[in-house]
């Protein structure tokens, strides 16, 4: 019962339903999940993606602030 109770008090804190905050989380790991890729690669051929990670890190900080964004991420 304490998971069920600590999900609801998270989803009430966040002001979501469970299928919104599954979607919003779905992006972000996407998000991330590129980015790693991304910086993989870059680690072994330095002169592809110099800069997908650092212009993406203002659009995860908006997704997990929760903020509007206009933009669409690279």
């Amino acid at each position: 019962m304490y998971y069920i109770r600590a999900t609801r008090l998270h989803l009430k804190t966040q002001n979501e339903t469970y299928f919104g905050h599954l979607v919003h989380a779905v992006k972000i790991s996407m998000l991330l999940g590129a980015m790693a890729i991304q910086c993989l690669i870059h680690s072994v051929l330095p002169f592809m993606f110099t800069t997908a990670v650092s212009d993406n890190i203002e659009q995860v900080e908006r997704l997990a602030k929760r903020e509007p964004n206009n933009e669409t991420p690279t």
